[in-house]
Parts: C-alpha cells; structure tokens; sequence
C-alpha cells in the first residue's frame, strides 16, 4: 500500500530496507482508514463527563498502584529503618539529609542531627555553624509540613488537615493585613 492511496504492493523484496518503512506507511493508513472517532472525540471535549470520568479512574489508578508500592517499601519498618532507607536512595548532600531527618524527627536536638549528619558522611567540610544553620532552616514547620513516616495514616492525616487549617489561616491574616 502506498501512502498516498490504497493499493497493494507486491514488487517489493522480502529483504528490502525499505520494506520496514512501506509496513509503517500501511499502518498509518490503517490508523487513519479505522480509527476510532468516539474515543478523540470526548478526549478532546474538556467539559465530557465521560472524559472526566476516564481522566479520574486513571488518576486514581496511578494513586493506588503509587500507594500499593510505597506502603509495599515501607510497611513494618521503624522510623529509623525507614529514614535509612530513604537516605540511601538518594545522593548524601547535607540539604537533602537535613530535609529526611527534620521530617522524621523534628523535635530532636541539634547533636542528634550532627551526629546523624556524621553518620551518614555529610558533615565532612561543614562547619558547626553550618551545621546549625541546616539544623533551623529545615525546621518541618516552616513548611507546614506533616511527619509522615514516623505515625499513623491516621495521624498522617490529622496533621495534614491541621496543617491546611494553618495555611488557610496565614492567608486571611495576611489579606487582612494588607486591607486598608
């Protein structure tokens, strides 16, 4: 089949190069001869409730298998284990470490973080007033963050609520601030 029309070929060589190419070319005539219009038609349609419903199974689809391999990766682990875990997923620089253990343990003091830092080999070069200045500026409630892993997904979810409520908050007295 060529392209441009629909005709069969036969004076092609099973060996040719170009045969990979004339596949190609027929499958995209078949493609565009069968395809299906309803499917591009309400995908196309942002106000489909049918693609609305296709696009929210999807999203939450992907959450669950999201879920399914976090839980999977973390489940019947200490916080500890599973700080451990996390960290050495990743590439040891003092920021991303000081962002893992803020989260996990955010009420610990500045010699548990040193230590934590020297454990894991990070701390080398860095100064105690580095050290310090990590230790504050990563502070989980500057982010309004919650402690994921060291509680209950009941827990979990209580803090991310009381954390919105905070956000929400923050706004109306800012807007109230700002109103003359």
């Amino acid at each position: 089949m060529s392209g441009w029309d629909i005709r069969p070929f036969r004076a092609f060589r099973q060996e040719s190069v170009k045969l990979v190419f004339i596949r190609l070319m027929r499958d995209v005539v078949y493609h565009h001869r069968y395809k299906p219009e309803g499917a591009a038609l309400w995908m196309d349609a942002e106000d489909s409730g049918t693609r609305r419903q296709y696009l929210k199974h999807f999203a939450d689809q992907e959450g669950k298998a999201y879920l399914r391999r976090f839980y999977a990766k973390y489940r019947n682990k200490t916080p500890q284990e599973a700080m451990d875990l996390l960290a050495g997923r990743i590439r040891s620089f003092p920021k991303r470490l000081a962002t893992i253990y803020r989260s996990v343990y955010p009420h610990r003091d500045l010699a548990a973080f040193r230590d934590y830092l020297t454990e894991q080999r990070a701390a080398q070069g860095l100064s105690a007033e580095a050290v310090a200045d990590l230790y504050e500026k990563y502070f989980p409630e500057r982010f309004a963050t919650f402690h994921f892993v060291a509680e209950t997904p009941y827990e979990t979810l209580m803090h991310l609520k009381e954390a919105q409520g905070r956000r929400v908050m923050r706004r109306r007295l800012r807007r109230q601030r700002a109103a003359p």
